[in-house]
């Protein structure tokens, strides 16, 4: 029995070995190549991104005629950090390239990492316009729009950190499920994962959140996200558990958040879907205005867990008649998180403001 285990562990070896090695000749040889450029485009070199893809390495760039529609894409390959894989659309005539479909699952899908997008317009699919399932990718300059399901979507496995700069994401969406942008990390395969909105817009939501985020780490600075069907911002904790959930952190900083949902939901929701896997996590709200517009359940919504909410110089203004909680923790379980505020602006029409703010 002994001498069967170490055979077995003998070939696994045989087998790590060679897949080490194969990595090793595939990055030397495209280190050996140079970097390498496709034109795209009905008048460029290649006239079609299909047959390109497969065969990206660190350093190449797909640059695509703008004023065109392309079909669905699989973008697959991985680039390195210094030298990411890079799809760059270019301006033609005012419009840049877009990536249409409504037959495909995905209208983009992007698979690898260390991946840059940017300049491209990506519109329908039939689950997702965007779909990623990679690490450290990064959409840039770019709009999602008109999507009979999500916008943007990020798988719970396989995927780890994502970057969302200066992006427009508007009229997707649908039901209570399927979100403008909906993000998630893989826990177990890239520990602290970080999704970044920054610089973006998020509006005029057909349904679901404006931005539900599973992510272990969550940066939301300098955007405005307004017009949500249901939440405008969802941080919660993964869906899919190994082991104990780690707490979650999030930094939301320089925002506008606005709006109420169609059905009067909160503003933002923390904490998590389940106990089980309720994040448990620290919120930093930093120089943010929230703006409720008429009637609203909630700012701010814990269900399930949270360590600690932090308030500091925010400005919160409200329209119509009524009143709304600030913070409303009836659905939290657990220790009560700790609250902490200062220099924040509260406009008449607010109850519930925590003690931490006076």
């Amino acid at each position: 029995m002994k001498k069967h285990a170490r055979v077995a562990a003998g070939i696994i070896a045989v087998l790590l070995a060679m897949v080490a090695v194969a990595f090793v000749i595939r990055r030397r040889l495209h280190a050996r190549r140079g970097h390498r450029s496709f034109a795209v485009g009905p008048h460029r070199d290649h006239k079609s991104v299909g047959s390109l893809t497969p065969d990206l390495g660190p350093g190449d760039t797909l640059t695509l005629e703008g004023g065109v529609d392309y079909p669905a894409m699989n973008l697959e390959g991985s680039g390195t950090a210094l030298e990411p894989i890079r799809v760059v659309g270019t301006v033609e005539n005012g419009k840049r390239p877009r990536f249409a479909s409504k037959d495909d699952r995905y209208t983009l899908a992007i698979r690898g990492e260390h991946i840059l997008v940017e300049g491209v317009e990506v519109t329908g699919g039939r689950l997702a316009a965007v779909f990623v399932e990679g690490n450290d990718v990064t959409i840039r300059d770019s709009e999602v729009h008109d999507c009979a399901s999500h916008g943007i979507l990020a798988s719970d496995t396989n995927s780890g950190s994502l970057t969302l700069e200066r992006v427009d994401v508007h009229h997707a969406g649908s039901g209570d499920r399927r979100h403008q942008i909906y993000v998630a990390t893989d826990q177990a395969a890239y520990p602290q994962a970080t999704f970044r909105l920054l610089q973006s817009r998020v509006h005029d939501g057909l349904g679901g959140n404006a931005v539900k985020s599973r992510a272990e780490r969550n940066e939301i600075r300098g955007s405005t996200i307004e017009g949500a069907y249901y939440q405008a911002l969802d941080l919660i904790g993964p869906e899919i558990v190994k082991g104990k959930p780690r707490p979650t952190s999030s930094d939301i900083v320089d925002n506008v958040i606005r709006g109420n949902g169609h059905e009067h939901y909160h503003l933002v929701r923390l904490g998590g879907d389940e106990e089980a896997t309720s994040s448990d996590g620290d919120y930093r709200f930093t120089r943010n205005r929230f703006e409720i517009e008429n009637e609203a359940r909630s700012v701010v919504r814990v269900t399930f867990g949270a360590h600690l909410i932090s308030f500091e110089g925010n400005v919160f203004s409200r329209t119509g008649s009524g009143t709304t909680p600030v913070l409303d923790l009836s659905d939290a379980t657990g220790a009560e998180p700790t609250v902490q505020g200062v220099k924040n602006e509260i406009g008449p029409g607010f109850s519930g403001v925590p003690r931490a703010f006076r």
